[in-house]
């Protein structure tokens, strides 16, 4: 496997907002979501990076990516919508968290992959 260090041998700093999910109550859609997070992180850094996990928008100058992971859906409010029955394990606390990490990334320009619900974002 090449080595995706820079120049410099620094390792890519790769921005993930934490869940804030209760893992006492696992998504029965994806399993235990404290172990498919976990799991991304170990991705991250098995690929390389160096996960830096937010629990608020970091400046994106100071990230070269961010990784917006999957979990419960966006509150369809955010949209003009009402929630569903489908709906499941809406968090206005982890919306606001993930939009502003996605927001400030792009803006800067900074690469956004999104998995799942973190696509919508």
């Amino acid at each position: 496997m090449q080595n995706p260090a820079g120049p410099c041998g620094a390792r890519p700093r790769i921005g993930i907002p934490v869940r804030l999910t209760s893992y006492s109550d696992p998504d029965p859609r994806v399993g235990e979501a404290n172990a498919l997070f976990d799991y991304i992180v170990a991705l991250v850094r098995d690929g390389g990076g160096d996960p830096v996990l937010l629990t608020a928008a970091e400046e994106p100058g100071e990230l070269d990516g961010v990784v917006l992971p999957g979990g419960g859906d966006l509150d369809p409010r955010l949209y003009g919508e009402e929630p569903g029955s489908a709906c499941y394990d809406v968090n206005r606390d982890q919306d606001s968290l993930d939009l502003d990490v996605a927001r400030q990334a792009i803006a800067a320009g900074v690469p956004v992959l999104g998995i799942c619900r973190g696509i919508s974002c």
